[in-house]
């Protein structure tokens, strides 16, 4: 009778962490696109997907591209930062915060 508990534990333990592998999948997107440190995401990478899903759901949103740049400078990603500051050009040229982003990043 023990030997089925812990049977029909490990069994349920197996299913929670497949279902939430899976959520993460889905939610993330493609897992070879994360970058991951010991098996889990750093805080960094989250940002950035948390950013890219804003702004792919709100294109025009000048701060969040602006946000974007800084963080991908901050890890070397230095083309996705231009790219960032292009759309972010592309909404507002004359943006205060934009020329301060430029300075900062060196573009």
């Amino acid at each position: 009778m023990r030997k089925t508990v812990y049977i029909l534990c490990a069994a349920i333990i197996l299913v929670a962490l497949s279902l939430f592998n899976l959520s993460l999948y889905v939610t993330k997107g493609k897992p070879e696109r994360s970058k991951k440190v010991l098996g889990t995401e750093t805080a960094v990478y989250r940002e950035i997907y948390y950013w890219k899903g804003l702004l792919e759901a709100n294109p025009q949103y000048l701060e969040g591209w602006l946000e974007l740049a800084k963080i991908e400078y901050s890890i070397g990603n230095y083309e996705e930062a231009k790219n960032a500051i292009s759309k972010a050009s592309e909404i507002n040229p004359n943006s205060e915060e934009l020329k301060k982003v430029r300075k900062l990043i060196n573009f």
